[in-house]
């Protein structure tokens, strides 16, 4: 769901602001899919460049997280994209990138 700052909001360079929902039963779950389910990760991600859409390459592969990231998140994270061996390369490549920046 897209939310849109308040007039006037400092949002220190920052747009495209989104809430997405969670599981109940397993809370936590979309925010960990990367590297969980690296491969169907990548798949879903917005082949455009840009953040425009939901599914934005930075938004899938930045540090997605509110509060702070779990313990060892980005090393685990780098580690599982690294590994997938499917992956469209740009893809991969890109999602390195966002992930290295975030």
């Amino acid at each position: 769901m897209p939310l849109t700052p308040n007039p006037g909001t400092h949002t220190f360079g920052r747009d495209a602001y989104f809430m997405h929902g969670d599981s109940k039963s397993h809370p936590g779950s979309a925010s960990n899919a990367l590297p969980r389910n690296t491969a169907t990760a990548l798949k879903v991600v917005d082949p455009v460049e840009g953040d425009s859409h939901i599914l934005a390459i930075s938004r899938v592969c930045g540090i997605p997280f509110i509060d702070d990231a779990p313990k060892n998140y980005k090393a685990k994270a780098l580690h599982a994209v690294s590994a997938v061996t499917t992956a469209n390369p740009h893809i991969k490549a890109r999602c390195l990138d966002a992930l290295r920046k975030s």
